[in-house]
């Protein structure tokens, strides 16, 4: 465990040393296509709980960003007292716009496990990113797992924190990719059990030029 821990961060290293040797004038063409970060308005996303109760599954908050800046939004969801729960999160649609390959950019936060011995059993510590792509005016309301495409199980790699610690909160940052055909794409966030607050969402993606000189993560391909 310890060794793939080792290589998952050298993978890491690689990531943040291939920004360092980015040219700046391809960065600066990114198109983003999606940042909750500007939103100061509720999000309303779709959400999907099978358990039947108000207070289970994501629930959408405000909280207070960096450098002060109130009214952010915010989706959280700590149900690690409910066994085999299945929460589900899913963006609006998001049109294609011309690219080839989106690159979804997730920023969070996860409560230790540790902080609930009474539940370690049904307590998560990862969460799952789906994706599926339409055509035309086709929109995505199913919750069945086989009707989308994994790209994959985000993981606390800087660090989970307890709120008897006195120290700040660990942000997370983890990237992942996803080759798109259609005319557009819905991404979805999978809870089981873990304590997450998503403090931001990102899609974006580079000019089909660039894009060949830069590998964020291993592609998803389409069905």
């Amino acid at each position: 465990m310890n060794f793939l821990r080792y290589i998952h961060r050298l993978n890491i290293c690689a990531v943040l040393l291939l920004f360092l040797l980015i040219p700046p004038s391809i960065l600066s063409k990114k198109v983003v296509l999606l940042d909750t970060s500007l939103s100061t308005t509720e999000l309303r996303w779709k959400t999907y709980s099978n358990i039947e109760d108000d207070e289970i599954g994501w629930l959408e908050e405000t909280y207070r960003g960096p450098e002060g800046v109130e009214n952010r939004r915010a989706y959280v969801v700590c149900n690690v007292e409910h066994a085999n729960v299945d929460n589900w999160l899913r963006t609006p649609r998001i049109e294609r716009d011309g690219a080839n390959r989106l690159h979804v950019e997730v920023t969070f936060t996860m409560r230790d496990c540790n902080e609930f011995p009474g539940n370690a059993r049904s307590c998560k510590e990862t969460f799952r990113l789906y994706a599926m792509q339409v055509s035309g005016t086709e929109v995505s309301n199913t919750w069945n797992e086989t009707s989308w495409d994994f790209i994959g199980r985000i993981a606390a790699d800087t660090g989970r924190h307890s709120k008897h610690e006195s120290s700040a909160a660990a942000v997370n940052q983890e990237i992942r990719s996803y080759t798109v055909t259609k005319d557009a794409a819905y991404f979805a966030f999978r809870d089981s059990g873990a304590c997450i607050s998503i403090l931001n969402v990102k899609l974006s993606f580079l000019p089909s030029n660039e894009e060949k000189l830069v590998d964020l993560s291993p592609i998803i391909m389409n069905r």
